[in-house]
């Protein structure tokens, strides 16, 4: 179990790695609109600065300065999908099954778990009915890279590791 949990956890970097690269691929052809104040990205709305934020407040009772509101997000962002990895390895070892699907019923249950409940439910971002289905296709489509992503690491880290699948 705990070489699932190591293994599953690299997998998540990796996921995580591939999603953002991907959300930044779509981000650059979307053109996404900058921050009317300062031009940059408006980091006020983003949920992982957000949990940063909150984090930050009830451990150090400060706030996080703004010229490092970025680098929150990505070590929040980066931390979840490396535990939400450590989860799956956790999973296939458990219940192998849970890996059928090339990741993607997991890629999805994040989505629905993550961006469609509990972030709205903990008032890190706004309810779902507030979006265009567009965004909700975007995060969908970002999570099953995501969740596929992370199936052919976590294979391949394992197949290195135990000299089988």
């Amino acid at each position: 179990m705990w070489l699932g949990i190591a293994i599953g956890a690299l997998a998540g970097l990796g996921g995580t790695i591939v999603m953002t690269q991907f959300q930044n691929a779509m981000s650059s052809l979307a053109k996404r609109k900058k921050d009317d104040e300062n031009g940059k990205e408006g980091f006020g709305d983003n949920a992982t600065v957000k949990t940063a934020q909150a984090v930050t407040q009830l451990v150090t009772g400060q706030q996080i300065a703004d010229v490092n509101k970025a680098l929150a997000g990505q070590i929040v962002h980066y931390s979840f999908g490396t535990a939400m990895g450590a989860v799956y390895g956790v999973m296939s070892e458990i219940k192998p099954s849970s890996t059928a699907g090339m990741g993607l019923p997991f890629g999805t249950a994040l989505w629905l778990a993550a961006d469609e409940a509990a972030l709205p439910a903990l008032g890190l971002s706004g309810s779902s009915s507030e979006f265009p289905v567009s965004t909700h296709v975007y995060g969908l489509f970002s999570h099953l890279v995501y969740g596929a992503s992370t199936e052919l690491f976590r294979k391949g880290i394992r197949r290195l590791v135990m000299g089988r699948e």
